[in-house]
């Protein structure tokens, strides 16, 4: 190896972008020393250019001296004594981040034997940037090689970090969009063409080939949406402004997911006009904004019920206290002592309504972790509780198991299972029946049925819905009239609320007797994932 001469400029002491008007640093690999000649000569005499030449005998020497740093070119010969040029090209370093792109410019020098066409092409897929012919090897075509092959390198450095960076881009965006459940679309909106990537069609419940045009994707939103979420995307697409449209769509196997589209018409070219935008499952939060919209109902009637159902015993206490104050007056002690009674009876009725609204107001949230909760056990236990009350009104309470074991708070599902015993116990045997039942059903999919029955008058139709409403009471024995009664309206929309937490669900239907004990049917369905298999 021969190192550059000592006038040399150092490799690092120009920038890259300087190189065409600073001295080129050149490995020379050629183990020929005429060769080796006739190259150094040709560069220097082929333009005016300052060369400083590091000239290689052998592959090794060559990598050794490029990796030194600071060689603005290498030239190789194709055939040296222990490589040829595709395998000194293989083990020389990588451009930044590149698989096939050599450190350094490269120009290789073959011969002009038969083979010389296929070594030519293989060395140029191996990384090389030109060749030329050591027959053909003149100042002119050999500072021309060295020069194009130093540009075509530089030119493929910037495209390579330019595509490294669109790719790291890409990249993040992908990233955010997926993070953020996001699909974007293209459509021609001449044609309707449209393209989009998986995760728009996932929204939409296919495949990117699924959805080509813009009838595929209008056909699949919910018809109940389809009008209005059509009028106005063509309003604001033919107004060439953005829009932003909440729907529903319909996907395969009849689920339903809310949908926002955003998108905008692009500037036309020409004669084509082009949309796009992006879709965003909000499934989610339309759900949170519906349990929200009916908590705040909720709140509105359970407000007024209240303010209602708390006024009347005051109304009552007052008027009863203003009596008893006219009756001591005038020595009615009799009457007084009776106006008493109806006062401390009214304030009797407050206190179990408070007490009862306390209970509902903790049937909202559990009292310790979920743990298996034995339904058989649990029931026996109640109907024990409760069967003296129900031998007073002439009936019994019948536990039919096994009824299963549930996951869940014990206190909560204790309290649920309780207001309906004892609602069998007053509405069933205290309005003509003989018994109440505790039975369970298995259901498809795991799900899970407890059902309390009686054969007592039962609950009219119009009223199913109503009975797990806050304060709404029936008269044991009526044909559905809301009355006054032992009870407070409160113990049934403690269930609903109980087994709402849960995931599951109350309801009450006919026990299908005869008419006048047809007898009610409370339900208390278990969601799958809340029932323990044994």
């Amino acid at each position: 190896m021969t190192d550059a001469p000592p006038s040399a400029a150092p490799p690092s002491a120009a920038p890259p972008d300087d190189i065409d008007r600073r001295t080129w640093h050149v490995v020379l690999a050629e183990d020929r020393p005429s060769d080796r000649d006739a190259a150094r000569d040709a560069l220097l005499r082929g333009s005016d250019r300052q060369y400083a030449f590091v000239t290689c005998e052998t592959a090794a020497e060559a990598i050794a001296a490029v990796e030194a740093g600071g060689v603005d070119l290498l030239l190789l010969d194709y055939q040296l004594p222990d490589a040829e040029a595709p395998d000194v090209l293989a083990r020389l370093l990588r451009a930044p981040d590149s698989l096939i792109l050599p450190v350094v410019p490269v120009v290789v020098m073959a011969d002009a034997r038969p083979e010389g066409a296929a070594r030519n092409r293989a060395v140029l897929r191996a990384g090389a940037q030109d060749f030329v012919g050591k027959d053909w090897l003149t100042p002119t075509s050999l500072t021309r090689a060295a020069e194009a092959a130093v540009e075509r390198h530089r030119m493929a450095v910037a495209y390579e970090a330019r595509g490294r960076a669109l790719a790291r881009s890409e990249e993040r965006l992908r990233m955010t969009l997926d993070g953020a459940g996001i699909g974007w679309w293209e459509r021609d909106t001449a044609t309707g063409v449209t393209v989009c990537d998986e995760r728009a069609a996932e929204l939409w419940g296919g495949t990117p080939a699924d959805f080509r045009t813009s009838e595929d994707f209008l056909s699949r939103i919910h018809p109940d949406d389809a009008e209005r979420a059509q009028t106005a995307i063509a309003e604001a697409t033919a107004a060439g402004q953005p829009y932003e449209v909440d729907f529903r769509v319909v996907r395969p196997g009849k689920a339903v997911r809310w949908i926002m589209v955003r998108g905008r018409r692009m500037p036309d070219v020409g004669t084509a006009g082009m949309a796009h935008g992006v879709n965003i499952d909000v499934t989610e939060r339309r759900e949170q904004e519906e349990t929200i919209r009916q908590a705040n109902a909720e709140m509105e009637r359970f407000t007024y019920t209240v303010s209602h159902d708390l006024k009347s015993p005051l109304v009552t206490v007052a008027g009863f206290l203003g009596l008893l104050k006219t009756y001591l007056a005038g020595g009615q002690v009799d009457r007084a002592a009776g106006a008493a009674d109806r006062a401390i009876s009214a304030a009797g009725r407050m206190s179990r309504i408070i007490d009862d609204l306390l209970v509902l107001s903790r049937a909202g949230r559990t009292v310790g972790t979920a743990a298996p909760v034995s339904l058989d056990a649990l029931a026996a236990t109640l109907a024990a509780d409760l069967g003296v009350r129900a031998d007073d009104a002439g009936g019994r309470i019948d536990v039919q198991g096994p009824l299963g074991i549930v996951l869940a708070d014990e206190t909560r599902i204790g309290e649920a299972l309780e207001n309906l015993l004892a609602n069998g116990v007053r509405h069933g045997v205290g309005g003509g029946g003989t018994r109440v039942v505790v039975r369970s059903e298995q259901r498809r999919g795991g799900a899970l049925r407890l059902i309390v029955e009686d054969d007592g008058p039962g609950v009219p139709e119009a009223y199913r819905e109503r009975v797990f409403d806050l304060f709404q009471r029936l008269d044991a024995g009526s044909s559905g009239n809301t009355a006054s009664g032992p009870g407070t309206g409160v113990g049934l929309a403690v269930v609903a609320r109980v087994m709402e937490v849960l995931g599951g669900r109350a309801h009450v239907e006919s026990a299908g007797g005869a008419d006048g004990n047809e007898g009610a049917r409370f339900v208390l369905e278990f969601p799958d994932h809340a029932v323990v298999v044994p």
